[in-house]
């Protein structure tokens, strides 16, 4: 067994090694190392050292300087260890940082710079980095991406915290000034939200009429704001039917809160 497989072991156990000098610290959990594993460290303690100190020792520097667990990088494949041999510090730690928010995404939680909020073609609605999204083309006010760094994630079926979008567009549906242009128009966009959402959950594109194994979006909006689905369904045509510029040229006059219906 080679000194990065031993590593490796070790990390698996929640074992962690570390090299001082020619010393080598080991900190294990009660009952973690066993009579065999701790020959293989006392046998292998030269070759450790030397790993230890390299440029995996360098990256377990970078992670205690950012905060960064250590663990993820004694879970690190030797492969990955040597691929990182010849960059620059800055390279290093956003590798280190890279770790870090992969492993909080796969936890199901946001990582601390991710603070925009982005539409994904595949995962929907998204918490991502705002440096990604520079040049992003921007429709309603949400950045539109093809892909993510959340894609893994949902692929996995693991979960995934979104922006509340729908429920602010639920809050403005429920407020009784907005007129039927206005209202049609939450609608669209709630619509848009929830088919996203619904093919990210299931893998497939899902219908707003609903069907069997889902509940419709009509139901779905209706339960949500206290509409009748009737309602809903009527503002969604609508929506549909009447293109953006004709909604602009009747939006202020009677014509726009026309068949208004809750």
């Amino acid at each position: 067994m080679n000194a990065a497989t031993l590593i490796q072991r070790c990390s698996d156990a929640g074992i962690q090694l570390s090299a001082d000098g020619d010393r080598l610290h080991v900190e294990a959990p009660p009952g973690a190392i066993t009579s065999e594993l701790r020959d293989l460290l006392v046998n292998r303690k030269t070759e450790l050292i030397e790993a230890m100190s390299g440029i995996r020792g360098h990256l377990l520097a970078l992670a205690k300087s950012e905060g960064v667990d250590a663990s993820l990088v004694y879970a690190l494949p030797s492969g990955d260890v040597d691929a990182c041999d010849g960059l620059d510090d800055a390279a290093l730690t956003a590798y280190v940082l890279m770790l870090d928010d992969t492993a909080t995404r796969e936890a199901g939680k946001r990582p601390v710079s991710y603070t925009a909020k982005a539409m994904c073609r595949h995962c929907g609605p998204v918490w991502l980095s705002p440096d990604v999204l520079q040049g992003a083309p921007v429709i309603d006010g949400w950045p539109q991406v093809l892909g993510c760094p959340w894609c893994v994630v949902r692929a996995a079926e693991r979960y995934i915290p979104r922006p509340t979008r729908r429920t602010e567009i639920d809050e403005n549906l429920m407020r009784s000034e907005l007129t039927a242009t206005q209202q049609a128009e939450h609608l669209q966009r709630r619509k848009e939200i929830w088919e996203a959402m619904q093919e990210a959950e299931t893998g497939k594109s899902f219908p707003s009429s609903g069907g069997a194994g889902n509940q419709g979006f009509a139901d779905d909006t209706a339960k949500a704001t206290g509409q009748t689905k009737r309602a809903v369904n009527m503002a969604t045509r609508r929506a549909r039917e009447v293109c953006q510029e004709a909604r602009d040229l009747i939006r202020g006059t009677s014509a726009s809160n026309t068949n208004r219906r809750n």
